[in-house]
């Protein structure tokens, strides 16, 4: 992705995010909810991580696969 389309899913990213409030969501269920595929959205989970707009729960939830996915939430609302 070019810079600004990385922004652009940044974005969406953190709006799927924040909008899940304290429930949070999986890369997952990101991916759902925005459309975006998942080498588009995790990517854009670790670096909303590293810069403090989204953080883990601590809690997991099963995939379709059945395996755990971290659940995450925005640090600002």
């Amino acid at each position: 992705l070019g810079g600004s389309e990385r922004q652009y899913a940044r974005v969406h990213v953190f709006q799927a995010i924040r909008e899940a409030g304290e429930a949070g969501r999986t890369a997952q269920e990101v991916e759902e909810a925005t459309g975006l595929g998942g080498s588009t959205v995790r990517p854009r989970i670790v670096e909303l991580f590293e810069s403090g707009a989204i953080e883990r729960t601590g809690e997991t939830r099963l995939t379709r696969s059945h395996r755990a996915a971290e659940v995450w939430i925005a640090t600002s609302w």
